[in-house]
C-alpha cells in the first residue's frame, strides 16, 4: 500500500469517527431526555452514548496531528458547529450531553474557524465559566449501578481543559476576548474551581488542572494591571487638564472698555465634563475595589491549594515543565525538572504583583503552611532545593532566620494552644468570669450590636446595658 493510499484510508477513517460522535452528540440531545433535578438517569442509554462517544473522540486524538484535526474538521463542517455550541448551552443539567460537547469543543478549539466562532459567542463563555465554578462529580450511569458500573464525570475538567484550548491555540486570545471574560467573571471562575480542589481526586485529566487554572488566571491578571495603568494615566491627564483650566479662569482676558475686566459666562461645558470625570473616577475605584478583592481571593485560593494539595500541584506543574510525573517521585528527579517547576510556579503566584500586592496579605498562617508543603516537596524531590525559602521571601515571611521563627509559631498543635489560650482568656464584661472557668466549656456570646462586649450569659448582659450602651453605641 502506498502512502498517500494509507494517508487516504486515515482521513476516511477519521471520517468515520467523527460521523459516529457526532451521532451520539445527536443522540443525547434528541433522543435522551435529561435526568430529574438531583437524580439520576433512568437507564443506562445515556452512559452507553456517553461512553460511545468518549471512545470516539479517543480514537480521533491518537492518530497523526494532520489527520486528528482532519477529523475535528469533519466533525463541525457546516451548521454542526454552530448546533454543537447550542447543544453545550442548553446542556445544563444534563451532564453527560454537557460533558461530551465539552470533549469535542477541546478538539475544535484549536481550528482556526471554530476558534474564532468560539469567542464570539459571549453565551458559550458563559457557560464554560459557568461549569468551571461549580465542579460537581455528576454520576451518569442509571440508578442502582454500582463498582465498575459507576460512572461519574465532572464537566468542569473539560470546561477547563476547553477554555485552555482557546488560550493558547490560533495565536491566543484578543484584547476584546480578554475583557469578555472579565466582564463575565472568569477570575472567580477559577477562584472557585480552586477552592473546591477536594472534589478533584487528581489522575487522569484532573492532574492538568493546577497549571492550567495557573495559565487561564494570568492574562486576566495582566488585563488588570494593564487597566490599572491606564485609569491611573487618563485620570493623570484629566489632573493636568483641570489645573490649566483653573490657571486660564485665574487671569480673565481685558475687557474691550477701559481696561475692564469682563466677566465670562458661565462654562457649562467644563462644568459637564468635571461631573462627567466625578463620576468616572468613582466607576474605577468600585473597579479596582472589586478587582483587589478578587485577586485577594485568588492569592489565597493558590496558596490554599499548594498547602493542602502539594503532591498534586507537583505532578500538574511537571507535566507543564514536559517533565514525566513518574519521574518525579522516589526522590528519583532530574536537577532540572525540579528547577523549571520552582520557575513555573514562582512566575504563576508572582505575575502581575499577585504576591507582592495580595498574597502578603493572606493569614501568616496560610503562608506558613503553603511555605512549609513547599519543603515537603523539596525533600519529595518534586521542587528544588531552597524553593521553600523563596517562595517565603515572595511570601514577606524573611529570610531563613525570620522564617524558621515563624514556622515555629506555626505549628498546627501551637497555633490550637494559643487559640485555646485566647478564647479561655476572655472575660464577661458584668462580672468579670473567664471563659476558661465557664462550666461545662460553654462559649461566651458577644454584643450583637458592637461586636465587641462579651458575656457569660443573657443576664449579665441585661444588667450591663445601662453602663454598656454610650459605648456600644459609638463602637457601632
Amino acid at each position: 500500500m502506498t502512502a498517500a493510499n494509507g494517508s487516504a484510508e486515515a482521513v476516511v477513517k477519521s471520517n468515520d469517527v467523527a460521523k459516529a460522535v457526532w451521532a451520539e452528540i445527536v443522540k443525547l440531545r434528541d433522543e435522551i431526555p435529561p435526568p430529574p433535578a438531583g437524580g439520576l438517569y433512568p437507564d443506562d442509554k445515556a452512559a452507553k452514548a456517553f461512553q460511545a462517544a468518549d471512545a470516539a473522540v479517543a480514537s480521533l486524538c491518537g492518530v497523526p496531528r494532520e489527520q486528528m484535526l482532519e477529523g475535528f474538521t469533519q466533525l463541525v463542517e457546516g451548521s454542526r458547529l454552530n448546533d454543537l455550541l447550542n447543544a453545550l448551552v442548553a446542556s445544563e443539567g444534563h451532564p453527560a450531553l454537557q460533558h461530551s460537547c465539552l470533549m469535542v469543543l477541546c478538539g475544535v478549539a484549536s481550528l482556526q474557524q471554530a476558534h474564532v466562532a468560539i469567542t464570539e459567542r459571549r453565551d458559550v463563555l458563559q457557560a464554560l465559566l459557568k461549569a468551571l465554578a461549580s465542579p460537581t462529580a455528576h454520576q451518569i450511569s442509571p440508578e442502582g449501578s454500582v463498582g465498575e458500573d459507576d460512572l461519574q464525570i465532572n464537566p468542569s475538567v473539560g470546561s477547563a481543559i476547553c477554555l485552555n484550548s482557546l488560550l493558547v491555540s490560533c495565536g491566543g486570545l484578543g484584547e476584546d476576548t480578554i475583557n469578555v471574560w472579565q466582564e463575565l467573571d472568569a477570575l472567580s471562575a477559577i477562584t472557585s474551581a480552586l477552592e473546591s480542589h477536594s472534589v478533584f481526586e487528581g489522575g487522569g485529566d484532573e492532574d492538568v488542572l493546577p497549571a492550567m487554572l495557573f495559565g487561564l488566571a494570568t492574562p486576566l491578571l495582566t488585563n488588570f494591571q494593564q487597566q490599572q495603568r491606564a485609569r491611573q494615566e487618563l485620570q493623570k491627564q484629566q489632573q493636568q487638564q483641570q489645573q490649566a483650566s483653573e490657571a486660564s479662569k485665574a487671569t480673565p482676558p481685558a475687557g474691550e472698555q477701559g481696561g475692564e475686566t469682563a466677566t465670562p459666562p458661565p462654562d457649562t461645558a467644563s462644568k459637564k465634563e468635571d461631573a462627567t470625570a466625578g463620576a468616572g473616577a468613582v466607576v474605577d475605584a468600585e473597579t479596582d475595589k472589586a478587582s483587589r478583592a478578587a485577586r485577594q481571593r485568588l492569592a489565597e485560593a493558590f496558596l490554599r491549594l499548594l498547602a493542602e494539595r502539594r503532591e498534586w500541584v507537583a505532578r500538574s506543574l511537571a507535566m507543564a515543565a514536559n517533565a514525566s510525573p513518574t519521574d518525579l517521585s522516589g526522590g528519583g528527579a532530574t536537577a532540572a525538572a525540579p528547577v523549571t517547576i520552582n520557575n513555573l510556579l514562582v512566575n504563576s503566584l508572582a505575575h502581575a504583583d499577585l504576591l507582592g500586592a495580595f498574597t502578603r496579605l493572606t493569614p501568616v498562617r496560610l503562608r506558613a503552611q503553603a511555605v512549609a508543603a513547599a519543603r515537603q516537596c523539596e525533600t519529595d524531590g518534586t521542587f528544588a532545593p531552597g524553593f521553600g525559602a523563596q517562595l517565603a521571601r515572595l511570601l514577606g515571611l524573611g529570610g531563613q532566620q525570620e522564617l524558621n521563627r515563624r514556622m515555629a509559631g506555626h505549628t498546627v498543635q501551637k497555633i490550637k494552644n494559643k487559640e485555646a489560650a485566647r478564647a479561655a482568656n476572655i472575660k464577661c464584661a458584668m462580672c468579670g468570669k473567664r471563659q476558661g472557668n465557664a462550666s461545662g466549656g460553654a462559649k461566651f456570646k458577644v454584643c450583637s450590636r458592637c461586636q465587641v462586649a462579651m458575656y457569660c450569659s443573657g443576664e449579665c448582659q441585661k444588667a450591663h446595658w445601662k453602663t454598656h450602651k454610650m459605648e456600644c453605641r459609638r463602637a457601632s
